[in-house]
């Protein structure tokens, strides 16, 4: 069941989001400032979630976000999918409905960073028609 922040609560994603940082990044974590899942500097962010039917717990998640300097671009972050449901399809259903909003709020391009080490993702991130940015390893663009 796909979900918009506004049906989940902010702490519930926080907790996800850690329990990915914790297990393949030790040392970092995301909390909630003022009420809001700080995502960085971003005028528009809205944060999509995959919840299990059964359990409610979150299982996968991203956020895309128009940036405060140009509103042309969007940046799509925290693309995680729980490990037990990898493979599933729901990393890209997330992305097709990130990049759906992205269109529809009027952006020309969006970006996303994926680590060389992160091979599965880069490939998605290909299939979906994203490619590496000018002299970059890990910067991928997509012109909408």
């Amino acid at each position: 069941m796909l979900l918009l922040t506004d049906q989940i609560s902010q702490e519930e994603i926080v907790e996800f989001l850690n329990r990915f940082w914790n297990s393949d990044f030790p040392g970092l974590h995301l909390k909630i400032v003022n009420g809001k899942l700080e995502l960085g500097k971003f005028r528009k962010c809205y944060s999509l979630v995959i919840v299990d039917e059964q359990t409610g717990g979150v299982i996968a998640h991203v956020a895309v976000s128009s940036h405060f300097v140009s509103e042309s671009s969007a940046d799509i972050t925290y693309v995680v999918v729980d490990r037990r449901h990898r493979r599933c399809g729901f990393a890209r259903l997330l992305m097709e409905e990130a990049i759906r909003i992205a269109r529809e709020a009027g952006c020309e391009c969006v970006r996303l960073h994926a680590e060389v080490h992160r091979k599965s993702a880069r490939r998605l991130y290909q299939s979906l028609g994203f490619v590496l940015m000018d002299g970059s390893t890990k910067s991928f663009e997509l012109t909408l």
